[in-house]
């Protein structure tokens, strides 16, 4: 399994970085975990085609997380004939009243058209998909926000989609492999439903952690910095995320 972080900027733009995605390379397809603007693109740049993404898990219905859903289901409607593959969206409480909405505002866009189907998930229910675990879990940024955590070949890695720390967070971390945390500042945020470097360090230290992966990024950060306020709490290996940046699992 090869995970590819396609997009690790947040809504503070950065030329460098592009908006909220990450792919999961196996060897029966490609899944990706939410989809800001231009995630498709760069699955394209990646060399991933439409008709490999077999999956799309969505954490939370914000803009930098979800447009780019709107060009996945249009490219695959255009390109029907050459997609044999179904395509199946997960996501958390709500996801099957925003596909309609989508529906309604871009009707190119089909579910139909695009051989995909919807399934909305509830945390800590777990399910698989082809050789891999997930089990969701609640976060702590929208009413419905998610994170989730994935079992592959005996390890474990969690993304937590935009969240503040929690109690629940650090559950689902627990002795991960790998950890893909949101760290939307360079110090501590301004509100609860996001993380800086010292939350981020909190979780990986409490969890025991073993890589701690640092996304959603804003533009203009200091990667020096935010990595020596993170081994101030947390020993294991921490790594700045960047477009395009594969970790193997």
């Amino acid at each position: 399994m090869k995970i590819v972080l396609i997009g690790t900027g947040n809504c503070i733009l950065d030329p460098q970085r592009g908006m909220f995605c990450i792919a999961l390379e196996s060897k029966s397809g490609i899944h990706i975990v939410d989809s800001g603007s231009g995630a498709i693109q760069g699955c394209v740049e990646e060399g991933f085609a439409l008709s490999e993404i077999k999956s799309t898990f969505i954490t939370h219905f914000h803009v930098d997380h979800v447009l780019d859903i709107v060009q996945l289901l249009w490219l695959r409607g255009i390109h029907s004939k050459n997609i044999f593959s179904p395509l199946t969206i997960y996501g958390p409480r709500g996801l099957k009243n925003f596909i309609c909405s989508l529906q309604i505002s871009f009707p190119s866009a089909s579910i139909e058209d695009a051989k995909a189907t919807v399934e909305e998930v509830i945390p800590d229910k777990k399910f698989a998909v082809d050789e891999m675990e997930i089990q969701p879990f609640k976060t702590l940024h929208t009413e419905e926000s998610i994170g989730y955590i994935f079992k592959f070949n005996q390890k474990k890695f969690i993304i937590s989609g935009d969240c503040g720390y929690s109690e629940g967070l650090v559950s689902a971390c627990r002795n991960a492999d790998v950890a893909i945390l949101e760290c939307s500042y360079d110090n501590s945020p301004p509100v609860q439903t996001h993380m800086g470097p010292m939350q981020c360090a909190t979780v990986g230290a409490e969890a025991g952690i073993k890589k701690l992966v640092l996304t959603h990024l804003p533009a203009g950060i200091s990667e020096e910095n935010i990595t020596r306020a993170v081994k101030e709490k947390f020993n294991g290996k921490i790594v700045i995320a960047h477009d395009f940046m594969e970790i193997e699992i």
